[in-house]
């Protein structure tokens, strides 16, 4: 096959399984408070997020591996990959640069160095892109005092407690024009990063943060509507103030795919309105639970998200470590990483592929000689 008759085989039958499934109906009609017609990158058509699958990797890096770090091997074991981007760990719980941004703590792993710099001047020598990975789902208890209305409350109307930090709310300032605005500006005018991927953002549960509740007004049979409504116009805003640094930015986040639906219901994630904000929908699948799991999820999730239409080519986050097994180099068995790979790419999805830890690190030798062939194709 070549690979324009391989992705043509997007077949029939597992869109038609895909419009069976029950409880499917994130795409329904009469949502409202959103402008249907939102098309936030008009002019800019040709992006390399949109018009190709984009081969993105996420080396998830260690504290201790940010120490000493040798950002030209660093790079150069990126590119080996075959990839065309890397996520780097930017910004919001700890700062992997020198940030001007007031409450944005620099993490101690890199000192005096700055890191991000770095990696952005050495990416582009050697042909790459680089994504900026902000976490602003929780910060430190010292805001508290400060600003109480950026944080979670319970049930007790307790703050949200995250191990030692304290759980934000999405409709706080610190998740918005207070931080994380100015930390993506920064990151974006001053380090010329190529897009922002957004972690762990989306509301704690379905009834629990009291900071959410407060702010609604209407009856609870209409809450779940409102609270969609309310993530995705917090991810068109932060579009908005992207493109304002950038049109060509990319902007993504890790999303439930179809095998996670409880997981996007207690995070008020609706695709067909998240689409409107980000440029690309990043769903998580593939994981391992069990020999008797389908092996189909990626394909799914990528014509989940293809009938979401956003602007941008859908990607399918597939994990090659999977931390939950407690093997920090443990690799998923090289067929099914495959399997899920190729599958994502015949429904139409990039991939953005992390590991646990730097790819240069890993002790399995099976790591990088399996992402370079899935990105080389």
């Amino acid at each position: 096959l070549t690979r324009r008759s391989f992705v043509g085989l997007a077949g029939g039958a597992t869109g038609a399984y895909f419009a069976g499934l029950p409880g499917m109906n994130l795409f329904a009609n009469g949502v409202v408070g959103l402008d249907k017609n939102t098309d936030l990158s008009e002019g800019h058509k040709s992006v390399w997020w949109q018009d190709r699958l984009p081969r993105i990797y996420h080396p998830n890096m260690r504290s201790f591996e940010g120490v000493n770090l040798d950002v030209r091997v660093f790079v150069r074991d990126c590119a080996a990959t075959h990839c065309e981007a890397i996520v780097m760990s930017a910004g919001g719980i700890w700062a992997f640069y020198q940030t001007k941004v007031d409450h944005h703590v620099i993490s101690p792993s890199i000192g005096t160095r700055d890191l991000l710099a770095e990696v952005v001047d050495e990416a582009r020598v050697q042909g790459l892109k680089v994504i900026a990975r902000v976490d602003f789902r929780k910060a430190r208890p010292a805001l508290y005092d400060l600003h109480p209305d950026w944080f979670q409350l319970d049930d007790n109307e307790q703050v949200v407690r995250e191990g030692e930090y304290y759980a934000t709310t999405p409709l706080g300032g610190y998740q918005n024009e207070a931080f994380a605005i100015p930390v993506m500006e920064e990151l974006l005018n001053d380090y010329g990063v190529d897009g922002i991927h957004l972690n762990a953002l989306g509301f704690r549960g379905i009834y629990r943060d009291k900071r959410t509740l407060q702010a609604y007004e209407g009856s609870r049979s209409d809450f779940m509507k409102w609270r969609e409504q309310m993530a995705a116009k917090q991810i068109i805003g932060f579009r908005e103030a992207i493109h304002r640094c950038n049109p060509e930015a990319l902007l993504m986040g890790e999303l439930a795919g179809i095998h996670s639906v409880g997981w996007a219901e207690r995070r008020g994630w609706n695709p067909k309105l998240l689409a409107r904000g980000y440029t690309n929908l990043l769903n998580t699948s593939g994981r391992i639970d069990s020999v008797h799991e389908s092996r189909w999820w990626p394909g799914l999730s990528a014509k989940l998200i293809t009938a979401a239409n956003a602007d941008g080519t859908p990607l399918i986050n597939l994990k090659m470590q999977h931390r939950q097994y407690g093997f920090l180099d443990f690799l998923i068995s090289p067929a099914l990483y495959k399997l899920n790979a190729y599958q994502s790419i015949a429904n139409g999805a990039g991939l953005k592929t992390p590991t646990l830890g730097l790819i240069g690190n890993k002790d399995d030798p099976r790591t990088s000689p399996v992402l370079a062939e899935i990105f080389g194709f």
